[in-house]
């Protein structure tokens, strides 16, 4: 298992896992509209 070494702000940290999962050839599913209504339903302000 692959334990990265994060540094830096949480932005810094988060490109620098994005770039290793990209060039891996990672690939996140697909988020639909009914996801995204779903998730609206969940947040209260």
């Amino acid at each position: 298992m692959y334990h990265p070494r994060l540094k830096g702000n949480a932005y810094e940290a988060g490109k620098h896992y994005a770039e290793i999962l990209y060039k891996n050839g990672f690939q996140f599913s697909k988020v639909t509209e009914e996801k995204l209504k779903g998730f609206k339903r969940e947040i209260r302000y």
